[in-house]
Parts: structure tokens; C-alpha cells; sequence
């Protein structure tokens, strides 16, 4: 694939009808979300619909990649059906107001990025267009190319200086807390960019980890700031055994996020 029709694949894919009706349907589902905020509240109690909400997200992000539509189109339309269904049971009993409104989106946006456009919609999209006779042996996938020594090198670079950042600053402007998900996205991103690059799943399942252990270093010492106060800072062995449960936790994402950069390149 060439480098100028990347863009158009990652949002429409090679098929754009696809990705056009796997957003409409997200659309619907996240109107009709909205319409029992107002019509039934009640039904909305509970966390039956969340979840049937993550479901069909997840069936919609499997259908865009089985069907060829754009990585970006399937992880929306798993995000939709999430997003209105979380805005809309925010404080149930409230009235609706401008400032429920805000908040609502608030809350159901970091849901949202944690449940749906970080887990669910990548790996629906990688399961939907995976295909076991694609990509040849498996061998060629358990190695590490040369073309992906640079960005993964870079990543870790970027992720230290993060960690190391937070760690010396004593106070920062944006919160480690609010800032957490940013590697996380930023190692699926790195690893769909190596599986494009080249064969190789070590170097992606590497940045899915890099991306996961400092996210977490950083939601747990948001935390651990707020409810201990600046003096109390965790052990070396504490912060290392917390990076590496991390680190292993994001091995999967990587892993998705090289299926997605591999099936960009047919």
C-alpha cells in the first residue's frame, strides 16, 4: 500500500460503504440510547445495557474489519453505542441541565477511551480481519525487522522520558491521573505503525507494554499523590513490580495493534 492512500485506508478502508454503515448503525444505537434517557430511565439502571452497549460496539468493529472498512470508522462505531449509553445514565434523576450535560460527557469520555476506543473497538477490528492464511509462516511473525529498531527505540526513549518527568517535577500542569491514557493509546499506535513496517510481533507486543506499564505508573501515582500528599513517594521494587505487571498486561494490546498495522498493509 502506498504511503498517500494510508490516511483514506485508516478512515474509510478499502471498502467505505462498510465504514459508512457501521457508523450509521452506531449512530442509531447511540440516538436510541439517548431517547430512553427521556422516554425510560428506569431501564437504563444497572449495568445490563453498558455492557450489551460494549457487545454490539464490539460486533460492529468485528464487522468493519471483516468486511475491509477503516481501522478509525470501527473503533467510532464501537465507541458510540458506549459513549451515549454511559452519557445518557449519568444521574438518572437529575434534570436535565447544560451542567449534567458537561458532566455526563465528562465522565462517559474516559469510560468510553478505556473500555472502547483502547480494548474493544482495536480488538474487535483485528479479530473481524484477521485471517489464518494470511501473512505467511509463523515464523516470519516471531522475529524482529530492522525497519522497526528506529520508532520502537524512539518509543521507549519518549515513555522514560515520561515516567522520569513525572516522577522529578513536583507539581505539572496536567494531572498523571487525566495523562494515563495517552501512552496507552500511544503504544496500540506504535505497534500498529511496526506491524506495518515490517513482520515482527516481539517489537509490537514490546510498545503495547511500554505504553500499558507507564499509563499505569502514572494512574497509580496520580493517586497515590492525592490520597498520601507529596511526601510519600513508593519504593524502587514497588514502582518496578507495578511497570512490570503493566508491561505484561499490554502485551496483548500490542498484539492488536500489530494485526491492525499488518492487515493495513494488504
Amino acid at each position: 500500500m502506498s504511503t498517500s492512500a494510508l490516511p483514506r485506508t485508516l478512515v474509510l478502508g478499502d471498502h467505505p460503504r462498510t465504514s459508512v454503515r457501521a457508523l450509521i448503525a452506531g449512530l442509531v444505537i447511540a440516538g436510541l440510547a439517548v431517547v430512553l434517557r427521556f422516554v425510560s430511565p428506569t431501564i437504563l439502571l444497572g449495568p445490563e445495557l453498558s455492557l450489551l452497549a460494549a457487545g454490539i460496539g464490539f460486533s460492529l468493529a468485528i464487522a468493519v474489519g471483516r468486511y475491509e472498512g477503516g481501522v478509525l470508522i470501527g473503533i467510532l462505531a464501537a465507541a458510540l453505542p458506549v459513549f451515549a449509553l454511559n452519557a445518557a445514565s449519568t444521574a438518572l434523576f437529575e434534570p436535565v441541565s447544560l451542567e449534567l450535560a458537561i458532566r455526563a460527557v465528562r465522565s462517559s469520555a474516559w469510560y468510553t477511551l478505556g473500555v472502547a476506543v483502547l480494548v474493544v473497538g482495536p480488538l474487535g477490528y483485528a479479530l473481524g480481519g484477521s485471517s489464518p492464511s494470511a501473512g505467511g509462516s509463523m515464523r516470519s511473525h516471531l522475529r524482529v525487522d530492522r525497519n522497526q529498531y528506529g520508532p520502537l527505540l524512539i518509543w521507549s526513549s519518549i515513555a522514560l522520558g515520561i515516567v522520569v518527568l513525572w516522577t522529578v517535577l513536583p507539581e505539572s500542569p496536567i494531572s498523571p491521573v487525566a495523562f494515563s491514557p495517552v501512552p496507552v493509546a500511544t503504544g496500540l499506535v506504535v505497534a500498529a505503525i511496526l506491524g506495518y513496517r515490517a513482520r515482527g510481533v516481539p517489537a509490537a507486543a514490546i510498545a503495547g507494554g511500554i505504553g500499558v506499564s507507564v499509563g499505569l505508573r502514572l494512574f497509580t501515582q496520580g493517586f497515590s499523590t492525592l490520597e498520601m500528599g507529596m511526601e510519600a513517594s513508593p519504593s524502587l521494587m514497588a514502582v518496578g513490580t507495578l511497570m512490570f505487571i503493566g508491561f505484561i498486561g499490554g502485551i496483548p494490546l500490542g498484539l492488536i495493534g500489530y494485526c491492525i498495522g499488518r492487515m493495513l498493509t494488504n
